[in-house]
């Protein structure tokens, strides 16, 4: 079974291998300074039948600022919003192929819409690498400029996904 948990000095980041050292660096080097600075928060999946405190996936949620201009969206192009970033997702390589990166994004979305209501989310945007965009344009994720990998997904739209899901 996944379980989620905030980040800790406890979990034995050293043998969390994703196959791609900037989202490993991330998590052993960056990711505690960062969730204690309140610059993100970082929360560990965990299979309990396992190991419980190494983790097998993570995500890593922060805000950003975009203005509305790189949006597909129907409003003036000269706002500002400032959606949530799943900034970073990654699962570990013996978790390949098992569904685990859609459990990891439909909890990073369901934390999301979750906070929307007191804060006023518009949306949720993230940077995709080519291994993850796949998965986030089958969860119907747009992608917002064909020479990058950056990706928006209105939160009306993470609400119906979450409903369809069973989520909400």
């Amino acid at each position: 079974m996944i379980l989620f948990e905030a980040l800790t000095a406890q979990h034995d980041l050293s043998r969390f291998h994703s196959g791609n050292s900037r989202l490993d660096t991330y998590l052993r080097q960056e990711a505690l300074k960062e969730q204690s600075g309140d610059l993100a928060r970082v929360f560990i999946a965990i299979d309990t039948e396992e190991d419980p405190q190494r983790p097998v996936g993570y995500i890593a949620l922060k805000t950003t600022g975009v203005f509305v201009s790189s949006l597909p969206l129907p409003i003036p192009s000269d706002t500002f919003l400032n959606p949530a970033e799943i900034a970073y997702l990654a699962r570990d390589v013996t978790w390949r192929g098992k569904g685990l990166g859609e459990i990891l994004l439909l909890e990073a979305m369901d934390r999301i819409e979750r906070l929307s209501p007191e804060i006023g989310l518009p949306g949720i945007f993230l940077t995709a690498t080519k291994e993850g965009a796949t998965l986030y344009e089958r969860l119907f994720f747009q992608r917002i400029d064909p020479d990058e990998m950056d990706y928006y997904l209105p939160m009306v739209a993470v609400r119906e996904i979450l409903q369809g899901f069973g989520a909400r």
